[in-house]
């Protein structure tokens, strides 16, 4: 038994250490970085929680105001500066003592055993606030968290589309209505069909959920010629 705790504290280990080394810079929610690292949410969260323990990361609570729904985002900032400590070596556990059983045919397991008539309580499951979040209303503040890693996810996927993304601008934002407008004429026509399709996917997945995403020609400049025609 002492070799397999040993493999599993160094399995756990090793798990802390890839998470902690591939932590970005900037905050991120769980979601996004469950994603980034290839990791349930929920394996990720526990991992989370330790590093938190150890003060290498540092959770924060990042309320979202929209005009019919407030919501609350779980986010996660890496301590900048800070490091893992080395692992402790882990010394063998004593034997335990042999217990006294005064009935040689029942088992010690049983006798110890609770009563199954008063089974332990289950843990009350609190919501998870990210997950309440996914049908809130999106708004310009998380567009700015978010940006960086969209683009990021943009550029692994297409560098055309990072790039049009990039140059473009955050029009209207109603509830999880996101209006993207496009730097040119051009780039507009472009944008439409399966490009138009991934781009929604990634702001999906950068939000934890269903968007629409939308998309306008840029303004026309005002006509120097108000009444039309020209002055030759």
């Amino acid at each position: 038994m002492g070799e397999k705790n040993r493999k599993k504290t160094a399995r756990i280990t090793d798990v802390h250490r890839r998470v902690y080394e591939q932590f970005p810079a900037g905050m991120w929610t769980e979601l996004q970085l469950a994603n980034r690292m290839g990791m349930g949410r929920d394996e990720l969260r526990a991992v989370l929680e330790d590093l938190e323990a150890l003060g290498v990361a540092r959770r924060m609570e990042v309320a979202t105001l929209g005009e019919r729904t407030t919501g609350t985002v779980r986010m996660w900032r890496r301590v900048e500066g800070a490091s893992l400590p080395a692992p402790e070596e882990e010394t063998p556990p004593e034997a335990p003592e042999a217990s006294h059983n005064p009935d040689p045919e029942v088992p010690a397991a049983l006798e110890a055993s609770p009563d199954p008539e008063d089974p332990p309580e289950a843990p009350e499951s609190s919501p998870d606030p990210e997950d309440s979040f996914a049908e809130a209303e999106v708004t310009r503040e998380l567009l700015d968290l978010i940006w960086p890693d969209l683009l990021e996810r943009a550029g692994r996927r297409d560098l055309s589309l990072r790039a049009i993304l990039a140059s473009s601008r955050i029009g209207d934002v109603e509830g999880r209505a996101i209006t993207l407008i496009l730097p040119n004429e051009i780039i507009y026509e472009r944008f439409q069909g399966e490009m138009h399709a991934i781009a929604q996917m990634l702001f999906e997945k950068a939000l934890g959920g269903p968007v629409t995403l939308r998309c306008m020609r840029p303004p026309r400049p005002p006509s120097p010629f108000p009444f039309g025609g020209d002055l030759t």
